[in-house]
């Protein structure tokens, strides 16, 4: 089947579809080192206020790309879009009410799916609902293309490869993150969602790994309070990030045949660190519907987000270490170190919408995985990776190299 588009980005009006639609309409094609041409159109439910979004995006009226009708409540809709793209990116949450008929609509048609979703029950819905067909279609349906869950992913795949390479095995991944940016409305509302949702199987530790296959797979402790971290130098704390960073972490491990275990914190100072926990835990009292009402009220508007200037001030920087097996009790090996950073200006939102596109576009000219040993039950008869995977584990060696481009750098990583 021919197809017009490498690339359509659904839900293109929203805060992040607007800076993904600018990044491949504007940024990217601007950008020296860019020049893969990439055809891509944008949709949603309604063409005018798309286009509007466009325009407001920056892109020159006459460079505005087609805009495609896709309503979840029109299923043919959806079909046609599909038909169209060889990979599309959806934008538009919370996921759990909107999502899920994409995915399928693309595993239906042939397509590959990317996404920006933090919502892990959304992707434990996937993962169930979607994983075989979408192996029989050798569709890579890949969630958490975004700040959640990209970043943690590419820093424990970049510290395995390392690893494998000097022949060697990794028994531990621990993860730091330095954030500076704000929340969008469309996070906090898919926050919200979440504790809407959230059942007690979603909070297992390996919750998007098959029942029957979690045996041997350790479970590391997430941070649960203020401790320090000699490595690091510096106070650490939970990172809100982590309910799904940390699955879909482990789900890469899996799906590589990992035996490691995976955990995250985030960085600050004593009394930071110390407040970032009390607020991770009075969060809780979300799973009351009376505090979400009340919540909501005080929420921005819709489709608002980090202002133009903290968007210039935000980054962050991801620092794992990675500990490695030793042959013996008495040997002690230096754990390997690798970092991810941004640059000044690419904090969580922007950053997603470079990491989204990149991987759409390393799937749609099928950049995938070289030398991987996949485990099984993922490989379809394109003899490629298919079924809901991880950015990691699809196109983790791509994303690297074409993130550094891009404004996000992977150090080498090292022996400390």
């Amino acid at each position: 089947m021919s197809r017009p588009y490498d690339i359509v980005v659904w839900g293109a009006n929203g805060f992040t579809g607007r800076k993904v639609a600018k990044y491949l309409g504007v940024t990217r094609p601007a950008a020296n080192g860019s020049s893969t041409p990439i055809r891509w159109a944008a949709a949603g439910r309604d063409a005018a206020r798309v286009r509007a979004a466009l325009c407001e995006s920056g892109i020159p009226a006459g460079s505005v790309p087609e805009v495609l009708v896709a309503d979840i409540n029109a299923p043919h809709t959806l079909d046609e879009m599909c038909k169209k793209a060889r990979v599309i990116i959806a934008c538009a949450g919370p996921f759990a009410n909107v999502g899920f008929p994409v995915a399928a609509a693309c595993v239906r048609n042939g397509t590959h799916y990317v996404d920006i979703t933090g919502e892990f029950p959304y992707v434990r819905t996937l993962v169930e609902k979607l994983h075989d067909a979408a192996v029989v279609a050798g569709v890579c349906v890949v969630p958490c293309c975004g700040f959640d869950s990209m970043p943690s992913d590419l820093v424990n795949w970049r510290l395995h490869r390392l690893a494998e390479a000097k022949g060697q095995r990794l028994v531990d991944v621990k993860t730091y993150f330095s954030v500076r940016g704000g929340f969008s409305r469309g996070t906090m509302d898919s926050i919200l969602n979440i504790f809407e949702t959230i059942t007690k199987e979603d909070l297992h530790p390996l919750a998007l790994v098959p029942r029957d296959q979690r045996g041997g797979i350790p479970k590391a402790t997430s941070a649960i309070g203020v401790s320090y971290a000699s490595l690091m130098k510096s106070w650490t704390c939970p990172f809100l990030m982590a309910g799904i960073n940390e699955k879909v972490v482990r789900r890469s491990n899996f799906l590589m045949s990992r035996r490691a275990a995976y955990a995250e914190a985030m960085l600050g100072g004593f009394w930071t660190c110390l407040l970032v926990t009390t607020f991770v835990y009075v969060s809780g009292l979300l799973m009351i519907p009376f505090v979400r009402r009340l919540v909501t009220r005080w929420l921005p508007p819709a489709r608002g987000g980090p202002s133009s200037e903290q968007t210039s001030k935000g980054c962050f920087t991801v620092v794992g270490f990675g500990s490695i097996a030793a042959a013996s009790s008495a040997a002690q090996l230096s754990p390997l170190k690798a970092t991810l950073k941004s640059d000044r200006g690419l904090e969580g939102y922007e950053g997603t919408a470079v990491m989204v596109s990149e991987a759409a576009i390393a799937i749609a000219l099928g950049e995938f995985n070289a030398d991987v040993a996949y485990t099984a039950g993922v490989v379809g008869a394109t003899g490629r990776p298919s079924g809901v995977l991880t950015p990691a584990f699809t196109v983790g060696d791509a994303l690297i190299r074409r993130l550094d481009g891009a404004g996000i750098h992977m150090s080498n990583a090292a022996s400390l």
